[in-house]
Formats: structure tokens, sequence, C-alpha cells
């Protein structure tokens, strides 16, 4: 029999202590440590048909070194795009049924899965307003027609042509506009509630694709309204706090020049202070430039009334 001191023993264990720690790390999965939420939002699990939503996970941070990679899967309907972010634009089916919402998240040596059911229930259209139904006059164009809706802008033409396709699938009364440049006199077209082309804006806005800073940014060049400068120079501010290493070019040189060099490719973005007029719209798109608007901003206008009592002077 063998005897050791108590100091040996304790060296022993000590010994053993570091080469168990050291087993485990050398041999726990790369990657296991990644963690995803549930599909959010949580609470939506019924869709109507053909309605659009907007899903997500969460992915904490792991090693800073490793970019996480998803892939979404769906058995019924049709998710818009790769489906390789962390957020995706899903259009449920036009026939009633179950969807299941799949999506994988990996780091390159480990994966991680979860899974939504989501109920389709059929849509019943409501009973259109007389004022959602017109018929097309000769030299009628959507833009036009967008600015007699809520005194709406020339340029949310894409939204009227958007929800009027809806209805029309769904909707025998209504034409179909398969090109927002050409519609014919005659033609039945829906219009749009003012909070349905607002609602469309909100999903574009949702749905703009996750930026790669791993990708060298480019020369951005902006121009136009003096009033909407500070803003977009705060934009440019925090644009490049985040990540942007490319150079933001913020000229102030009037909302009207901004959006002739837009158009004349000489702009990215055109800061104004106004809608765009009709005759932009075409000008841009004869220069083959697709205008995406964006609201971010409403001026705010103030009265004074000046007043006067037995010499006492004031405003309100």
């Amino acid at each position: 029999m063998l005897k050791s001191s108590g100091r040996f023993n304790r060296v022993v264990w000590t010994v053993l202590a570091i080469v168990g720690v050291l087993s485990i790390t050398s041999f726990s999965p790369p990657g296991q440590s990644i963690t995803i939420s549930a599909i959010q939002p949580e609470a939506m699990n019924e869709l109507l048909t053909g309605q659009e939503a907007v899903f997500w996970i969460d992915v904490p941070p792991t090693d800073p070194n490793v970019t996480p990679t998803f892939e979404w899967e769906v058995d019924f309907g049709q998710i818009v795009g790769d489906g390789d972010s962390k957020q995706i634009l899903y259009v449920a089916p036009s026939e009633p049924g179950s969807v299941e919402l799949k999506v994988t998240a990996g780091d390159g040596g480990y994966q991680v899965s979860t899974s939504k059911t989501i109920t389709i229930i059929p849509q019943i259209l409501p009973e259109p307003e007389p004022d959602q139904i017109y018929t097309v006059r000769e030299g009628d164009t959507l833009s036009k027609i967008a600015q007699g809706i809520c005194n709406r802008r020339a340029s949310d033409f894409p939204a009227i042509q958007y929800v009027a396709n809806l209805r029309c699938e769904q909707d025998d009364r209504f034409d179909c506009i398969a090109d927002a440049n050409v519609i014919e006199a005659g033609w039945n077209i829906y219009i749009p509630t003012c909070d349905a082309i607002t609602y469309y804006w909100v999903d574009q806005l949702n749905v703009l694709p996750d930026i790669d800073w791993s990708v060298p940014g480019e020369a951005i060049t902006t121009a136009g309204s003096s009033t909407v400068y500070p803003l977009t120079s705060r934009i440019a501010e925090l644009f490049k706090a985040l990540g942007f290493d490319g150079h933001v070019s913020i000229e102030s040189i009037g909302t009207q020049a901004g959006f002739e060099r837009f158009c004349n490719g000489e702009a990215d973005i055109v800061n104004a202070s106004r809608p765009i007029t009709g005759e932009e719209i075409v000008n841009c798109r004869q220069a083959g430039h697709e205008l995406i608007p964006f609201q971010v901003g409403n001026d705010a206008l103030v009265g004074q009334r000046h007043f006067r009592v037995r010499g006492i002077h004031g405003c309100r």
C-alpha cells in the first residue's frame, strides 16, 4: 500500500481538476452557446388569407467574430425574398388552413431551431364605400389619382397599385394594375383608405434589408431642402456611429434643385420639404430612377395673436 501526504493529495486533485476543466472546454460543441427567442411577435397566431406580416427572432450576441446564419421555412404561403436574415416578410396563402413557420439559426458549428403554428382564416372583404370605386378617365395617371386621396402625395401611387391589386384578386368588379405606368380609361380601380396607404409605407420600412457592416461603405450623396438638412445631418452621424465607413455628403440647395440632381443621377437621396410633383416623377422615371419615398417628419405651424388690454400687451 502506498501512502501519500496530504499535500500530495491536494496537488493530485488540483491537477485532476485542471485536466477536467480543459477536457470539458476542448470537447464542447463549437457555438453551443447560441440561443434564439421564440418567433416574434408571439401573440400573432392568426392571419387573414392574403395578409402580410413581419416575423423575426432575437439572437443574443455570442462570439463577435461569428456571424449567425438564418434559414426560414414555411409549408404554406410564401416568404418574400431569400429568407436568410433574422427578419422576414410572410404572405399568407389565399386559402384558409394551418401553417408551420420554422427558422433555424446557426454559427457554422451548431444549429438551433424554433417554430410556430399560424392559423389562416378566410378574409371577408367589406363592401367598398362609393368613393372607393373609381372609374379611370382619359388622361388619368396613378400619380394624379394619388394626389386626390386624403390630400396625399403623387408618390403614393405604389400604395394604390398594391392595395388595388389585393382587392381585384378577390373582387371581379375591379381591374388589376399590372404596370403602374399603364391604366386605361374605363377601368374600375379600388381606391384604398387613407389608413391603408399609411400602413403600406409602414410595412415597407419594416422589411428594409439588414445592413452588412463588413462590406466597405460607398459614398452617399444627399441634396435638397434646407428644412430637412439638420435632420439628415443627425441621421448621417448616427449611421456612421453604427459602423458605416463611407463618406456621406449632404448639400442644402432646396427641394427643387435636389430633385433635379436626383433625376440627373447626381444624388442618391433627396431631402424634400414638399411632395414630389407629377412632372418630377416623370422626369426621374425617364432617366431610369425609381422613387422610394419615406416620410420622416411633419412641419409645425404656430399662430400668434397679439392682444392689448388696458395698457397690457401680450401674445396668445
